[in-house]
């Protein structure tokens, strides 16, 4: 299990430079606002394309500017939480983790039985018939993670997912999160400024530095 991305990528004034080697591991991705951290996760999701380089998941190339390679999100088997991925409001939970297998051709029956599955093997079985409304803050962000979970992604990709709960739902649920991770084989990033996340949660840290420039770009590069 390994991601290898060496490469650059533009968004209006950001450049990112990418020289990443991460093995079957949990990493920490951190730096100030506006870094670049999100655009980072996106390029690795498939929603965002390299301006140059090439990106490779476990030896397959899902990017290559050289080659034109470029494989769509949808064919990647990544799971991703972004800080804004909140529930479908008129959905079960139940309904809510089965929604991402039927968008990708899954019969409903099929993929709720594989959603009560995964909720009783991550231990919210109990919530499947809520709505969102219903749920705490903490059971919500708990049912977002095991639908990125559900399908067992060879790549994890999470943009501060503890960010929004208070201290109790933070620690509750940052203890749950770390139990799933380890027990799931292949690459997670997590996006976070807390040091205890770093601490409880990683393996260890990549952190994003701005170098000085003389220009009005915006230049980032990775530091491993």
């Amino acid at each position: 299990m390994s991601v290898v991305l060496q490469g650059s990528v533009r968004q209006g004034r950001l450049i990112l430079d990418i020289d990443v080697v991460v093995g079957d591991e949990i990493v920490a991705i951190s730096g100030v606002n506006g870094i670049g951290k999100t655009t980072f996760l996106r390029v690795l999701a498939g929603l965002l394309p390299l301006n140059a380089g090439i990106l490779q998941v476990n030896g397959t190339v899902f990017d290559d500017v050289d080659s034109q390679i470029f494989v769509p999100a949808h064919l990647r088997n990544v799971g991703m939480v972004f800080q804004d991925n909140v529930l479908l409001p008129f959905l079960s939970a139940l309904d809510n983790v089965a929604y991402p297998m039927m968008a990708t051709g899954v019969g409903r029956q099929q993929a709720q039985q594989l959603a009560i599955d995964a909720m009783g093997q991550h231990g919210i079985g109990h919530l499947a018939q809520m709505k969102p409304t219903q749920l705490s803050g903490g059971q919500q962000q708990r049912v977002a993670l095991v639908r990125s979970l559900i399908s067992k992604p060879q790549l994890v990709l999470l943009d501060e997912p503890l960010s929004a709960l208070d201290v109790d739902a933070r620690r509750e649920v940052r203890s749950w999160l770390r139990d799933q991770l380890k027990s799931l084989p292949g690459t997670k990033f997590i996006v976070t400024h807390d040091l205890v996340d770093i601490a409880e949660l990683c393996d260890r840290e990549i952190a994003f530095v701005q170098p000085q420039s003389l220009s009005n770009e915006t230049q980032t590069t990775i530091v491993r």
